[in-house]
């Protein structure tokens, strides 16, 4: 199920934030650097895949980093992590399309062969609004319609940022 929620993506209350990364190694804009910033292992961890592999050879992987925010914060079966999904091979702000709607599928049907398997409930993922669309040069709807295919067993909060 997919739900359009305006909401800040960190505290949408989802087990899991996904969002679209390159394979280059950078976070510089966007969710993407609003993770780097606030969540450096999950950085340290892309940036780690990114240095060992071949860029070509990390499109349409999922990397899933578990996170806490705060010790204090964990109960038993809390999850909270972060996914990176690599889906461009390059970045840019030209006009041209770096998504690859084919990795991106490949990450959100990952993502949902993941959740089925690992959760004895169905899990809530939070993703940005238009995903692959506002840095990547991606088509929303195609992107949506990819979205409803691939995640048949859990809950999608599309969140746009309500902010200003």
């Amino acid at each position: 199920m997919i739900i359009h929620k305006k909401c800040d993506i960190f505290e949408s209350g989802a087990n899991i934030i996904c969002h679209q990364v390159n394979c280059r190694g950078v976070m510089g804009s966007g969710v993407a650097k609003q993770i780097k910033d606030r969540y450096p292992l999950v950085f340290d961890e892309y940036k780690k895949w990114c240095d060992e592999r071949k860029p070509k050879a990390l499109l349409g992987c999922t990397q899933f980093v578990r996170i806490y925010p705060s010790r204090a914060e964990v109960k038993e079966g809390d999850f909270f992590g972060i996914i990176n999904m690599f889906g461009q091979l390059d970045y840019g702000y030209d006009g041209k399309c770096y998504t690859s709607y084919e990795a991106l599928a490949r990450c959100f049907n990952t993502i949902n062969e993941f959740c089925r398997y690992f959760f004895d409930t169905t899990p809530v993922l939070a993703i940005p609004y238009k995903i692959g669309c506002a840095r990547g040069g991606g088509d929303w709807e195609k992107v949506l319609s990819l979205m409803e295919e691939n995640f048949t067993d859990v809950v999608v909060l599309v969140c746009e940022c309500d902010k200003g």
